[in-house]
């Protein structure tokens, strides 16, 4: 499973690469914009993300406008259904309307920090992303 981590802040992304580096090859974005070049790049590559851990407030672009724009690529991109990333929604902020605007966005999953190993690995079982038996 090819991995896109985006997160602004050193040791949370840090701790991320941690936690999913026995999953699949992990690169790292610091912001929106960054994950939205890599995005575009995996695709002509014709190696897309699977998985895509994006935080929702950095600088530069914020989490909820990289997610609107990676689900818009993914529209011109793929086939309906087929290829499309699934996107876990990491922040320190769960009020309900930060939930729901990134649930509207096209999230597959919206986790508040801090992030654990078990909570983390509950999730991706929960999007059906393979993880090993030991976990």
């Amino acid at each position: 499973m090819r991995i896109l981590i985006v997160e602004d802040d050193m040791p949370s992304r840090q701790l991320m690469e941690m936690l999913l580096k026995g999953l699949g090859p992990c690169e790292t974005a610091a912001n929106g914009l960054e994950a939205l070049e890599a995005v575009e790049q995996a695709m002509r590559d014709e190696d897309p993300y699977e998985l895509v851990c994006m935080d929702v407030m950095m600088p530069e672009m914020n989490g909820l406008e990289a997610l609107k724009r990676i689900r818009r690529l993914e529209i011109k991109h793929f086939k309906p259904g087929a290829g499309a990333a699934k996107i876990i929604m990491i922040t320190a902020r769960g009020q309900a309307k930060d939930v729901m605007g990134a649930y509207d966005s096209g999230c597959e999953a919206y986790m508040v920090k801090p992030i654990s190993k078990a909570k983390l690995y509950d999730q991706l079982k929960e999007l059906d992303l393979p993880i090993p038996d030991d976990a």
